[in-house]
């Protein structure tokens, strides 16, 4: 009777060594599956690693292409920094590895897809992550919008950004509510397009100027010596409206 084949996704770590090991000690055949995704690896040396523990064969598999293509620009476009502040390239690189993983077990007819993760997270032990590709698109992507889309679209867009790299950042990348979030996300960059030059220096992104044929930016709205279709009455009605419910709370305050 043959032995069920299993794919691992092996990175050559000590995690993803030992589950090898311990996979073929339960008398699986097991084929490595490695994804290159533009990280500095030597995957030759993983490779002959991975055989000299037992692995059936090992696949390396270049997945650069569909990376940047189907992960990383739109996550510049969607502005995914998860909490305010971390770049989103290792949790992004986890469902193009997914996809490619499953590809090679349907072809291959695996019976088990395999991984080496402990389970627990160790984004916080490991230090500082630098992403500096990344943060220049992201600073230049972030100032373009604030001229090329509507103040309330994009008030609304940066809630479902940060919504979106939560749902990425805790592996919901193919859930349903991630991919309502994207589609909404990817409808709101419609006219978001142009240039934006930057300064770079000792680690800061300064940006110093922006054109864009998509711009709502009016010069002579915001003109003090021209009117641009505004009239200085129309703030009557708007003053009132508003001053209604202040003056409504001054009452309640009186009273209380």
């Amino acid at each position: 009777m043959g032995k069920d084949l299993v794919i691992l996704a092996y990175s050559g770590g000590l995690d993803t060594s030992c589950i090898l090991k311990w996979l073929i000690q339960k008398n699986y055949d097991v084929i490595c599956f490695m994804a290159d995704v533009g990280q500095n690896e030597d995957f030759e040396k993983a490779k002959q690693k991975a055989k000299s523990i037992g692995a059936k064969d090992v696949i390396v598999e270049d997945l650069r292409k569909e990376f940047v293509s189907n992960y990383m620009l739109p996550a510049v476009q969607m502005g995914l920094v998860y909490e305010s502040r971390y770049y989103l390239g290792t949790s992004l690189a986890r469902p193009c590895i997914s996809v490619g993983l499953v590809k090679a077990a349907k072809k291959l007819g695996a019976k088990y897809i395999s991984h080496g993760a402990t389970g627990k997270g160790n984004d916080q032990s490991r230090g500082l992550y630098e992403t500096p590709a990344g943060t220049v698109l992201h600073v230049a992507h972030l100032d373009l919008e604030a001229y090329a889309l509507d103040k309330e679209v994009l008030r609304v867009k940066k809630y479902l950004q940060e919504k979106m790299a939560d749902f990425v950042y805790n592996g919901f990348w193919f859930s349903p509510e991630a991919n309502f979030t994207r589609k909404a996300l990817e409808l709101s960059q419609e006219t978001v397009t142009g240039t934006v030059t930057v300064h770079l220096f000792k680690g800061n992104v300064t940006v110093l100027a922006r054109k864009s044929k998509t711009s709502l930016y009016n010069k002579d709205l915001v003109s003090m010596d021209m009117a641009g279709g505004f009239s200085p009455e129309d703030s009557t009605g708007f003053i009132n409206i508003n001053a209604l419910r202040l003056k409504e709370y001054a009452r309640f305050t009186d009273q209380n």
